[in-house]
Order: C-alpha cells, then structure tokens, then sequence
C-alpha cells in the first residue's frame, strides 16, 4: 500500500515539472499572440470608423449627383426652381449649396463661402473632399464634399455640402483601452485636418510627422511610414510619441479623396492588458497544479471509503429488495422453471411452507400455475430465456395452501453476479382487478341488452347479416312482423320471405336492391346504407308502410361483409308527409298567385308608366315645334311637369312597397296639429276633384285634442291614397264626402281618431274586398277603366296603419260607392309640446316662398351626369349664386383642397359618381389640414332617396339631403337655411 502511494506522489511531481515546462512555453506564445490580436483589434476598428465615415460621404456624393442630374434640366435663368430642389434633398441633409464654377453669385441663391469658391476654382476634379477650414458665412471650422454639374444652357456649377469639423470629429472618433487611445484624420502628406477632443491629442502641431521626432525614432521607419500613406495602404506602425512607446493604425478614407484615419493607442496600455492575461492563465495554472494535488489526497481517502460504502450499499440493496411492494423472483431459464431466489413479498403472494432449520424462509420450488393457463405462462418464460426481451404475464396461480389469485407481471433474461443467465420475473395481486374487470364485462352486457332493447323500441325487426357466408341471425323479431312463424336461418331465406309479403308495386325495386348477391356487390364496393320504403301486408292482413335499411358494419376480425338490418313501420310519417306535401303544395299555389298578380302588376305598370312618360315626350316634341309660341310652350310645359309628377308617384308607390316587404320602411314621431295635415290634404286634392267634375264635401273638424305626436308624412300619405282613390274611382258629377272625428279613447296619453271618406263612385265586387290590401291588385284594368295606378295604394296604406296601431275598413257595393274608414292612436302631446310645435308653422306659413337673393355666395356643385349637372346649374342659379363644378368626388376634394379658405359657402354633393363617390369624398374633405373645412355645410343631392341613405349620408359628414328628381322649393329652404340663416 506504501509502495502504491510513493509511486502516486512520484508521478504527481513529475507531472508538475511538465506541466511548469510546458506553462512557460505556453506563456510565451500567448503573449506574442497576443500582442498580434490586440493591433489587429486596433486596426480592424480604425478600418470599421473609416468605413463608417466612408459610407456616409458616398451616401452624400449619390445625393450631390442626383442634385446635378436635376440642375441639368434648368437653365441659370430659372435657378428658383433650384432653390425647391435643394429644399427637397434638404429634408436628408440640409447644409447644400451650388456654386457658378466662373465665380459670382447665382441669382437666389444663399451667401456662398469664399473659401469654399477660392477652391472649387483651382479644384480640377469633378467631386472630391475640400480641406478644413473656417467658413466665411458662419465662422466656423468646416470642410465640404463637392460635385460638379451643368445648367442646361452650358453653364458648369458645383453642388457642395458642408460638415461641420467638431460634429464629424464626434462621429469618427474611436476609443480603446479605457479612452486611453484617440484618432485623427489626415491627408497623404500627413497634414492634421481634423482632430479628436480626446485629452491627449496635440492642438497645436498641424502635421503628424511632426509629433514624431527624428532623435527617437528610426527614419527608415518614418519614411515607409510616409511611403505607405502615399500608396493608400492599410497597417501599423511603433514610433516613440510623447516619451513613450505608442502604436500608430493606419487606413485610407478613400471617398474620392487621400484622406487617412489614423488611431493611437500607447504601447503600455496594450502590454498592460497582455500581462493581465497572462496573471490569469498563471493563476489558473496554479489552480490546476493545486487542484491535481487535492484530487491525489481526496483519492487516497477514497479508497478507503468506498469499501465500506460498496458494504452498505449491498446492505441497503438487499433491504430494498425485501422492502418492494411488488415480487420479485429469480428463476432458473430451463425447464421446469425452478425458483432460486425470492424476496419477502413474493413469499408473501406465494404462501412460504414455512422455515428451515436456520429459521430462514423455505422457498418454493417452483411456481404452481392453473393448469388451463400453464402453456401461456411458459410459452413467455421461454420467449425471454431466448430473446432477452421483456414479456408480460397474466395468470392464475396457486398458493402452497390450495388458494388461488391473479398475477400481473414482466419476465425477462439477466446475468446473475457470475455472469449466468437467469430469468427475472417481477409480479403482483391483481385480483381485485381482474374482479372488477369481470364486473365491467358483465356491464357491458347488460348495455348492449338494454341498447338492442331500446332500438328494438323503434325497430320492430333487428337482423345481424353476414352476405358473405349468406348467414343470419335475428337479434329482436316482434310478433307483428310475422318472421317468427318463419324458419328462415339464411339471408336468401329471409328475402323470399319478406318477397312473398311486399306489395307487388315494390317487387322491381326490392329485388334490385335487396337481393343478396346485390347487396354484398354494392356494400363491398360502397359500404353505407340501403335503404326502401315500400307497402308490406303484416299479420293484421293489411299493408302498411314498412321502411327497411340496412346498415354495412365493419368487422376486424375477418374479411366477411357484415350488415344490421332493421326495418320498422312507418304508417304515421308517411301520414304526416302527405300533410306537408299537401301544406307545400299550397305554399305554392300561393306564390304562384303571388307570382300572377306581380304579372299583372308588371303589365299595368307598363302601360301605367309608359302613358306619362308618353305625355312628356309627346309634350317635348309639340314644345320644340312652337318655341315662338309662348302660351302652347307653356301650356306643354305644365303638361310634362304634371306627367312627371304623376310618373314620379308611380316610383314612390313601388319603393315604399319595397321597403314595407323588406322591413325597411320606418315611422318618425313629431309634434304636428291634426286639423291643419287634414286641411293641407284636402287642399291638395281639392283640383284633382275639380278636374274630374266631382264634389267634395268636407265636415266641421271638431277635435277635442289636435296637437298630436305621430309621422307627419306617413299619416298625409295614408289620407291622400284613401281620398285619391276615391276620386279615381268616381265617376264625374259624383260625390266625395271627407270626415274627421275624434273618439273616445281607453288608453291613457293617447287619442282615438277617426277618418271616414265616402263616394258615390263605382263600388266594389264583394270577392275583390277581400284582395283589396293585396299588392298589385286593382278592382279593374287601367287600360278598361282609364284609371291608372300602381295597384299598391291601399297595401301601403294598410301596412302603415298596421305599423301605427291603427285600422282601416271599408264598405262597398258595386255602382252604389266605396265607404273607407280609418281608425288612429295617436300619442297626444305635452302642454309644452304643444306650445312650441305653433310657433315653427306660424312662421313657415307667413315665409313666402319666393327664389332667394344669393348674390356674392358661391357653391361647389359635385355631379358626374352632364344633364343633371345642366339642371341643377339653371335651377340654383337663378337665386344669383355663383357656382364651380366637380364632375367626380376625387375631383371635388380636389377643388376644396386647392381653394383658398373660406372660398366655397356650400358645397351639394352628389353621392353615385365614378372614381370616388360622395360618402368618401365628404370624409375625405371633412379630413383636410385647413381651416373651415369642418364647418363647411355638405349637403348631398341624390336619387339615394330612402331614410338609409339620409342616415348614411350623415354618418358620413354631410349636414342634409336633397332627393332627386330637384323640388326646387326644398333646394331654396336648403339654401335659405345654411347660406342666410333662415329657420
């Protein structure tokens, strides 16, 4: 043992000797080295601040030739236009200029520097660098890159750009080693032309030659220092500077110029870091050689330590093998498998006979397993004798008692501790297990019971097919399907069965189908479903309706085609099929009287549209041929106008159809006085009677409340269609009777009132009452009575009213008249409402309406289409008002955007254009940097006319909206509004 430990100790010290040989050999080539990475560190960042500087002088050069090429396209005389070029590339860098190469001052131009024209004038080149200098604009020290270029007449010039010294001495200066080394930027001969702010940089030399005196540095070393900036070379070179040692990097600034950055970093300063290195490379030596010293020691107690540490550890593994919950057993790998070693808990499981004469455990011989499960267990036993691999086993096995349980576990080959194969099996109780396993199978089996109980429910007949063995078994048959008087066990017998019992209508399709070579062809080529419905005569001896499918099921266990039929009754849905059809059926029927009254509608809208539409061409062309003849040109104007009003009514009848069926059409509430709408609305039909001959006899309007909330124009509509229609329809010399009522009403706030209009016109059928609210419907043809009309009237009137809460009736008699009766809750208003919805008519009715006087106003009008644009241009500009156009909306954002603030009071936007339509326009004007463009009145002139459109046009920005076609009485209130004032 001494003898190993002398021999140890020996080894260590020579070991020390090498490694104290080879640290200072190492010592040595790293200091060397590095010493060589330190000034290629110095002279990789003097390249890196070059480059820097570098690529931002060519940046600028690309910048000067842009401005040249530009200057190329003017001539001296238009040098302003000069001035925004330079203003242009000044948002990059805004100290440039251009200065005459003939001397002299560009017209416009800014003060130029005479230093920087003393030397463009001797410059030769075409760009380059000027030196340093102090500038006789600003006064400060400054130096220029240039670039020259010619007007278009011939005239040569320099574009120059102007670097502040101080600011570029910021942007180059380098720092190494603590900002213990600086940098300089000279030319090829050495000249300083601009100087880092560090501490140590000479302010008063003006060479760098000069820093290096010849006393104490080698001149064959100065003058291939001096040789090298000449030859534009990159390197490094040691000169005494300042009293000591210094390391001078050098590398060319190119940049059209023979400019050089040059760095200097003291020598010690660079020794200094090379010897702290080197202090810890001898520091971590010294751990190392104290750490193989400690290593040797801490081995030798070892030694010692592990074998009692091996000790223990046997100790512990034979305690842990005992303390496994599970058994463990080492059993010999040939047959009969005897056991050799097992641990506490496996002679638990297994039952130990007892002990022996040393008071140990006696081990079972072998391992005595079910008879019925023997072969299985040993069949593992030799599959891991003979791969090595791990294989598990369930079995039942016998206690030495004659008890029995369920083992679970993993046998495999290992090596005992002389390398002999031997088997391991670990194993444990899972009987309790296998119990419950047990449990879950019986489950199961109830829940397939209950599963086939409850389908069998719905499905009267259940059937498991094997079409590829032609094999059948019935899982659930009731009574009244008949198949149990049968003794079918195949699938050929089942389908000559149930053939015989199908109506003979179904025969064709059932063998198609069903028939057994068909099915295991279909369901092998497309497994699915097939499926019949077809009339069966049960043991009722009636037939019923009896729906059979059956289903392909996948079957892992073999390549057989196996399906599940089942087949049921289905008397009841085919009941309520028949219900449905008969329902769809007269769905449609419906819709196809729909579809013939939209039919007629379409023919008498044809002629109903067509007759005014005649009128204003006819009247257009009859005006064209007496221009000289002003009564006939006014008597056709008044015509056209008329058959454009009516043709105008006929479209509105129509929109508001549309809106109604859409959902669209909604209801406003205001303040409004019951008594004056009446009046207004007889007023309005009052010539209507008089043309046609009639009479029209109004009641007394005695209103107990009159001032009312509701829709003003929806309630003038429901009051004109009533009243028209019975004009329409009476004959001349007839009677129309109008009355207005106001009854009791149930609900509180609110007033009941009743409109009654009575005729003596030609009545109605009785079967047409009850298709009078339909739309498109007219108790006759346009073309027979010469009424025309949409036919959609009293729908519309009727869907409001419906809309309002109120009613509408009516009584007719052919040839006796038409009696309508209206009936309207409408909410009465506060005492103060009341009060202040007067005041607005009162002034309104005592306003005439006459053109207003809009001299010294101008307006913007946007429209794409050149005869609206006419239109609307004659109409407006009666009023005095000057007016611009817009033929599109990105035009007229253009046109607000270029005129001056405040220049257009009013601006009338179309919405449809192309290229930009008036929604976005509006935004994007509303969006403009300038003042008065928020406050602008927009007011949008459209055929959009539908109360979606109002509210997209104000959600957009707009402030109104006119509809077209132009009331010119709306445009002049518009106009009175937001250009005078006027309420």
């Amino acid at each position: 043992m001494k003898r190993n430990k002398y021999g140890l100790v020996l080894a260590a010290a020579a070991l020390a000797v090498l490694v104290c040989l080879g640290s200072w050999r190492f010592i040595s080539d790293v200091s060397t080295q590095l010493w060589q990475n330190s000034v290629s560190t110095i002279t990789e960042s003097t390249q890196q601040g070059a480059n820097a500087l570098r690529m931002q002088l060519r940046g600028d050069f690309e910048i000067l030739r842009r401005i040249g090429g530009r200057i190329g396209t003017v001539s001296t005389a238009q040098v302003g236009q000069m001035e925004d070029t330079l203003q242009l590339y000044g948002t990059i860098e805004p100290s440039m200029s251009v200065y005459p190469a003939s001397g002299g001052v560009l017209s416009g131009m800014a003060e130029h520097d005479q230093c920087v024209a003393e030397a463009l004038r001797a410059s030769p080149g075409g760009e380059g660098l000027l030196a340093p200098h102090i500038s006789s604009v600003t006064g400060k020290n400054v130096f220029n890159s240039y670039v020259k270029a010619s007007f278009a007449d011939g005239v040569d010039c320099y574009v120059v750009k102007e670097y502040g010294v101080d600011e570029t001495a910021d942007q180059f200066t380098l720092s190494f080693y603590n900002n213990t080394g600086f940098s300089y930027l000279v030319d090829a001969a050495g000249e300083i032309l601009v100087r880092s702010s560090h501490v140590n940089s000479n302010k008063t030399l003006q060479n760098l030659f000069e820093m290096l005196p010849l006393a104490e540095n080698d001149p064959a070393v100065l003058e291939q220092f001096r040789q090298s900036l000449r030859d534009s070379r990159t390197g490094w070179a040691r000169f005494q500077y300042s009293g000591e040692p210094t390391v001078f990097c050098y590398t060319p600034l190119m940049a059209e110029s023979d400019w050089y950055l040059v760095s200097i970093v003291p020598e010690s300063v660079i020794t200094a870091q090379t010897r702290h290195i080197l202090l810890q490379a001898l520091l971590l030596l010294g751990t190392v050689l104290l750490g193989i010293g400690m290593i040797l020691t801490v081995y030798l107690r070892s030694v010692r330590k592990n074998r009692r540490k091996l000790e223990n550890q046997a100790a512990f593994i034979t305690h842990l093998y005992n303390s496994v919950p599970e058994g463990i057993a080492l059993i010999t790998v040939e047959e009969p498998y005897r056991i050799v070693q097992l641990n506490r808990e496996g002679l638990r499981l297994l039952g130990s006979p007892g002990a022996d004469e040393t008071g140990a455990p006696q081990i079972p011989e072998g391992i005595s397993l079910d008879p019925a499960e023997r072969e299985d267990a040993w069949a593992q036993f030799r599959a891991a004798a003979a791969d090595g691999g791990k294989h598990s086993i369930v079995n039942r096995v016998l206690r030495a008692d004659g008890s029995c349980f369920w083992v679970s576990g993993i046998v495999e080959r290992i090596t005992d501790m002389d390398g002999a194969p031997i088997l391991i099996a670990t194993f444990q109780d899972v009987t309790l297990e296998k119990l419950a396993e047990e449990e879950r199978e019986r489950e199961k089996l109830m829940e397939r019971r209950s599963l086939i109980s409850a389908i069998s429910s719905a499905y009267p007949m259940i059937m498991s097919l094997n079409l590829t063995q032609d094999e059948l078994n019935i899982l659930y048959s009731s009574p009244a399907t008949r198949m149990d008087r049968l003794d079918v066990h195949t699938c050929t017998d089942a389908f000559r069965s149930y053939e015989a019992v199908l109506h003979p209508d179904a025969l064709p399709e059932y063998q198609e189908r069903f028939s057994p070579q068909r099915m295991l062809q279909r369901l092998r080529t497309e497994p699915g479903e097939i499926f019949l419905e077809a009339r069966a005569r049960l043991s009722d001896g009636a037939y019923h309706w009896v729906s059979v499918q059956i289903l392909s099921v996948e079957n892992p266990f073999s390549e057989d085609c196996t399906a599940i039929l089942l087949a049921r009754c289905v008397d009841e849905q085919k009941h309520d099929e028949a219900q449905r059809r008969q329902a769809l059926q007269t769905a449609l029927d419906a819709a196809n009287a729909a579809s013939q009254a939209k039919g007629q509608f379409l023919s008498n809208m044809s002629h109903d549209i067509r007759t005014p539409l005649n009128a204003i061409l006819g009247m257009t062309a009859i005006a064209e041929n007496h221009l000289t003849e002003p009564k006939r040109l006014a008597d056709c104007l008044r015509k056209i106008e008329l058959s454009g009003t009516h043709l105008l009514s006929l479209v509105n009848d129509v929109l508001d159809m549309s809106k109604i069926e859409s959902g669209k059409l909604s209801l406003s509430e205001e303040p409004l006085r019951l008594s004056a709408l009446f009046a207004d609305v007889v007023e309005l039909v009052a010539p209507q009677a008089r043309d046609g001959g009639l009479t029209l006899e109004t009641a007394p309007v005695l209103l107990k409340d009159e001032r009312v909330m509701g829709d003003p124009l929806r309630i003038r509509q429901v009051l004109l269609n009533v009243i028209s229609n019975a004009v329409k329809y009476t004959p001349q010399g007839g009677t129309v009777r109008l009355e207005l009522t106001q009854a009791q009403s149930l609900r509180e706030g609110y007033g009941s009132y009743r409109f009654r209009c009575a005729d003596t016109g030609i009545g109605m059928e009785p079967e047409f009452l009850d298709k009078l609210f339909l739309p498109f419907e007219r108790s006759q043809s346009s073309t027979a009575s010469k009424i025309t009309g949409t036919g959609l009237g009293m729908a519309i009137t009727k869907n409001i009213l419906d809309m309002m809460g109120g009613t509408i009736r009516v009584e007719s008699a052919p040839g006796v008249g038409s009696t309508f009766t209206v009936t309207l809750p409408l909410r009465l208003q506060p005492p103060a409402a009341a009060q202040e919805s007067a005041a607005p008519a009162a002034a309104a009715a005592t306003r005439p309406d006459e053109t207003p006087d809009l001299h010294g106003k101008r307006l913007l009008l946007v429209e794409d289409n050149a005869l609206n644009l006419e239109i609307a241009r004659e109409l407006i500009g009666l009023t005095g008002i000057e007016i611009d156009e817009a033929r599109d909306g990105a035009e007229g954002v253009r046109t607000v955007a270029d005129a001056p603030p405040g220049h257009y009071d009013l601006v009338l936007m179309d919405v449809q254009m192309p290229v930009m339509d008036g929604y976005e326009a509006t935004r994007q004007i509303r969006r403009l940097d300038r003042p008065g463009v928020l406050t602008l009145p927009i007011i949008a002139m459209t055929a959009n006319a539908f109360s979606e459109d109002i509210e997209a046009a104000r959600r957009s920005g707009m402030n109104g909206h006119i509809s077209k076609p132009i009331d010119l009485g709306v445009v002049h209130r518009v106009l009175r509004r937001w250009l005078l004032g006027e309420t």
